[in-house]
C-alpha cells in the first residue's frame, strides 16, 4: 500500500515540478518579451525599469502563476506582441490548469482504490475467521502474518512499475 502510495505522490510531485519549470520558462518569455520594443513594454508602463532584474524576474513569475487563474497579474501587456504572447500563455494554462485537476483526481481516486482494496481483503478475511471461530490468537497471528505479506506484495508491485 505504502509503495504504491509513494509512486502516486511522486507522479504527482513531478507534476507539481514541471509546473514550476513551465512556469519558469513563460516568466522568462515575459521578461525578455520587453527587448522586442525597448521604449514601449511592460517594465516602462508598470514604473519597473529602475529595479533590480531579480525584481522584476520575480513579478515575471507572479504574472505567469497569475495565467493560472491564480489571481490577478498587475502586468498587462503593453503592446501587440505581449498581446499575443499572453494569449498564447492563457490558452496554455487553460490545458495545464484541467491536466493539474486531472493528476490531482487521478491521485485522489488511486489512493483510495488502495485504501479499499486492503480494507476490503482484510475485512473478509476477519469475517472467514469469525465464521469458522477461529480462536482469537491464531486470528491476530494470521492477520498479522497476512499484513506483512500484503504490504510486501504491495512494494514488489511498486518497484515494477
Amino acid at each position: 500500500l505504502h509503495s504504491q502510495a509513494n509512486s502516486l505522490y511522486v507522479s504527482f510531485l513531478t507534476s507539481l515540478g514541471q509546473l514550476l519549470i513551465l512556469n519558469h520558462w513563460m516568466a522568462c518569455a515575459w521578461f525578455g518579451i520587453r527587448w522586442l520594443h525597448p521604449n514601449d513594454n511592460w517594465v516602462m508602463k508598470s514604473g519597473m525599469d529602475q529595479n533590480y532584474w531579480t525584481h522584476q524576474y520575480l513579478m515575471c513569475m507572479l504574472w505567469s502563476f497569475c495565467q493560472l487563474g491564480v489571481g490577478e497579474s498587475p502586468l498587462q501587456p503593453t503592446n501587440e506582441t505581449e498581446m499575443l504572447l499572453n494569449c498564447m500563455i492563457a490558452f496554455r494554462a487553460l490545458i495545464t490548469t484541467a491536466t493539474l485537476i486531472s493528476t490531482m483526481s487521478n491521485l485522489i481516486a488511486g489512493l483510495r482504490s488502495l485504501r479499499e482494496d486492503e480494507a476490503t481483503q482484510f475485512r473478509l478475511l476477519r469475517r472467514f475467521l469469525a465464521q469458522n471461530r477461529i480462536p482469537h490468537d491464531v486470528s491476530h497471528k494470521v492477520t498479522q502474518f497476512l499484513q506483512h505479506q500484503f504490504a510486501n506484495a504491495q512494494k514488489a508491485r511498486s518497484s515494477d512499475l
